[in-house]
């Protein structure tokens, strides 16, 4: 082999090597798993719907169609809301199902909050939870 040859294959390598190199300067974030499991998943929104569900300043919103249906409802939102395992169940959504005006849709979404931080759910995903609910500040 020419000390020609063996130069430009020197500096290919080099050249090939300073590309990937560069390449691989940006670390690539690893996925993030969905909200659902970083909420602490099943366990966390079923004892969610459940204190909500109980919650005096939705007793009236509650009564409309009965307590368990309103919790099975909200568990079923905010699961599906989290990208869960948990399949649609028709077409209306909660807050229309619920017919939830403006003021009472506030109200929830603030017992939800209050909820959350007493389930100890830390505050990322708790914001997180309340903004994908589709439910007004």
């Amino acid at each position: 082999m020419s000390v020609a040859t063996r130069h430009l294959i020197i500096a290919t390598c080099g050249l090939g090597m300073l590309l990937l190199g560069g390449c691989a300067g940006k670390p690539v974030a690893p996925p993030q798993a969905p909200l659902y499991e970083r909420l602490g998943g099943e366990e966390t929104l079923v004892a969610l719907s459940l204190q909500v569900s109980r919650d005096d300043r939705l007793a009236e919103m509650v009564n409309r169609r009965g307590e368990r249906f309103f919790r099975m409802r909200l568990h079923d939102h905010l699961c599906i809301a989290a990208s869960g395992p948990c399949e649609p169940v028709g077409t209306e959504t909660f807050q229309r199902e619920f017919a939830l005006g403006e003021t009472e849709a506030r109200t929830l979404r603030r017992v939800m909050a209050d909820e959350l931080e007493r389930l100890e759910v830390q505050s990322p995903e708790a914001q997180e939870l309340l903004r994908v609910s589709g439910l007004p500040n």
